[in-house]
């Protein structure tokens, strides 16, 4: 994907000992405007993008190889006559638009993900899970903050509408689709049950499990700005989701979960025994850094940034072993001869 006015998309075929330029099969439009995802579908061989007000499709025309191999696959797939290669001047990718079927029309796509079928699912930015067949919308669902309000989140008088599905991933094994959100809940989904045709069919569908991941995430930690525009960052207390939410979550055969934070730490949990802490395997600043300074005696030193923390280091463990959260970013920090105090500018 790239950072030019059309966020042009561009297909490799990778390859060793040949130049960039060669192993590209082709290149066309991606979207106008902002482009928050572009994941790889491998069931469908396909591409999709995710953005600001899209959905959007791509692939390889039938003859983009141009070579024997894939003129063969497409032969075969037209019953044996033979597929001539595109010419040099066509588009070698085709692209179409996911329609939104819903009264809510073309929703910001915040997070992308696939079930065993390759159907999509996409994370909107006002909360909903769309499942899509094909390019076209089938069913929706309001998953961040759940509609019941069993969560905490957003403040009081924030508008609810403004929880964006931050991270999404697809569990093969259980087939279950699980999603986390600004409001720091991770949720796990049965997409199967989503028949808008059954006789039992509910406007909005239930997790069949939750885990609350505040619980254990420092809540004095401050996640990013919801709104999706420059003049949030204008208001005096712009609305920010929860230090729990997730950027990004995988998990194995056995139902770990690892969850990567918007606060730049990692944790493993297991929604199957929720009373269980969960791990924290990584924790760190999650904005630039700015101050740094060595313990006069021992093998520690603290550091400050951007993120408004002040936090010690313990270098034998390489971990942090304390945090202060200040009331402004960093810019330096020094020690006191004893160690007694720690000076921070």
């Amino acid at each position: 994907m790239g950072f030019d006015n059309n966020r042009s998309i561009a297909i490799y075929k990778w390859g060793k000992d040949r130049p960039l330029e060669k192993m590209r099969i082709g290149m066309d439009k991606g979207h106008s405007d902002d482009v928050y995802q572009l994941v790889y579908n491998p069931v469908t061989d396909h591409a999709v993008a995710g953005g600001k007000k899209f959905l959007r499709f791509f692939g390889l025309k039938e003859g983009a190889m141009g070579n024997a191999e894939e003129e063969a696959r497409a032969a075969a797939k037209a019953g044996g006559t033979h597929q001539a290669s595109l010419s040099e001047h066509e588009s070698k990718i085709w692209a179409k638009k996911g329609t939104f079927g819903s009264k809510l029309g073309a929703q910001d796509v915040m997070s992308i993900a696939f079930d065993s079928d390759g159907i999509t699912y996409a994370g909107s930015g006002d909360g909903f899970i769309f499942r899509f067949a094909e390019q076209a919308q089938d069913f929706m669902v309001k998953a961040h903050p759940l509609p019941d309000g069993s969560t905490n989140w957003p403040p009081k008088g924030a508008d609810h509408s403004l929880c964006r599905v931050t991270a999404m991933w697809f569990d093969k094994n259980k087939g279950l689709l699980y999603s986390s959100g600004d409001d720091g809940w991770l949720h796990a989904w049965k997409p199967q049950q989503w028949d808008p045709r059954a006789s039992d069919h509910t406007p909005n569908p239930k997790p069949v499990k939750s885990f609350d991941l505040n619980q254990w995430v420092l809540s004095e930690l401050n996640g990013t700005i919801v709104k999706m525009d420059d003049k949030e960052l204008d208001k005096a207390n712009p609305v920010r989701s929860r230090s729990a939410a997730a950027y990004s979550i995988h998990g194995d055969e056995n139902g770990n979960i690892l969850v990567g934070t918007v606060c730049n730490e990692i944790y493993e949990l297991n929604l199957d025994d929720p009373k269980t802490a969960p791990m924290c395997y990584v924790q760190g600043h999650y904005d630039e850094l700015w101050g740094l300074a060595m313990h006069p005696t021992k093998p520690q030193f603290c550091t400050g940034a951007e993120d408004e923390t002040l936090r010690v280091w313990d270098i034998e463990s390489r971990t942090f072993t304390a945090m202060a959260k200040l009331d402004g970013p960093v810019r330096c920090a020094a020690y006191s001869p004893k160690a007694e105090w720690i000076a921070v500018g």
